[in-house]
């Protein structure tokens, strides 16, 4: 996921965006769990990854995965559990988040995050699962 995290955080640098950090961390556990629950993680699969800055202090990543036969939710891991916090991490790094369905089965994950130390945006309440018309 090095990879990854550089990409975004030149991405965001060039947007002139000064706190990468979130943004770096979540594109981190989105890709992870796309490789690791879905068809994604197959061989030949495949994962995108989207950038959006919007305005100057929020930014929006997406992480498209090839699918799975369940829908990605949070969880409550054990204490002695090595996984099952991505997206415990990402709700709350994020200011939302949500899941949309994509055409042949594929799933988009998304979240938006403060991309400014100094930044304050209202949370939203928004359903996890984003349905677009």
């Amino acid at each position: 996921m090095p990879l990854l995290r550089r990409f975004v955080g030149r991405v965001l640098a060039m947007a002139e965006h000064r706190s990468m950090d979130g943004a770096q961390l979540i594109v981190s556990e989105l890709a992870g769990n796309a490789i690791v629950h879905t068809r994604s993680g197959w061989p030949g699969g495949l994962v995108a990854v989207e950038v959006t800055a919007i305005g100057d202090a929020l930014a929006r990543i997406e992480v498209t995965d090839e699918g799975a036969l369940t829908v990605p939710c949070p969880r409550m891991p054990g204490d002695d559990d090595c996984h099952g916090r991505g997206l415990n991490i990402v709700e709350h790094l994020a200011v939302r988040w949500g899941i949309r369905p994509e055409p042949l089965g594929w799933t988009t994950v998304w979240a938006e995050v403060l991309t400014a130390e100094e930044a304050s945006i209202p949370v939203m309440d928004v359903p996890l699962l984003e349905l677009e018309a």
